[in-house]
């Protein structure tokens, strides 16, 4: 099992304010941090343009896969030349609620060895697997990896 680095076994908290700003729009506050306009998305008679909840969740999936991945490629010594991920969400109708069914997060790297390919593969694993937002949510998240050998380095 992989230790991530300094983190110890305390309670974190993550404090974001709204405030609605017109029509079906707000904006989200954090101390220290950019403040980020937020829209009910068309689906839903919302607005164009403008991140939604439901795109922030898929974000939030996104981006915490690759944050768990390059703290494990840190300590695994996986050395890698790019990292790139799409990832989608699927809402629809489950037992009676709409909510999201799955995300799926197909992500791409390149490394320089079929040697490093297998431990950056290995990574990839151990991120779909300690991704604290995915963790944290209901919904089916898949990761479906793509790691290529660009070059040889020998290993």
């Amino acid at each position: 099992m992989v230790h991530l680095p300094n983190v110890s076994p305390k309670r974190f908290q993550y404090r974001v304010n709204v405030k609605w700003a017109e029509d079906k729009r707000g904006r989200l506050e954090s101390e220290g941090k950019p403040d980020v306009d937020v829209a009910t998305p068309p689906e839903f008679n919302g607005h164009e343009g403008i991140w939604s909840p439901e795109d922030m969740l898929v974000a939030s999936v996104n981006s915490c896969i690759m944050m768990t991945f390059l703290a494990i490629a840190e300590k695994r010594e996986v050395r890698f030349l790019s990292y790139e991920s799409q990832a989608e969400g699927t809402v629809e109708m489950v037992d009676g609620k709409l909510m999201f069914s799955s995300i799926t997060v197909r992500a791409r790297l390149s490394v320089e060895s079929d040697g490093m390919k297998a431990k950056a593969l290995r990574a990839m694993d151990g991120a779909e697997k300690r991704c604290l937002v995915s963790q944290s949510l209901r919904s089916r998240i898949s990761l479906e990896p793509v790691v290529d050998v660009v070059g040889t380095s020998g290993e």
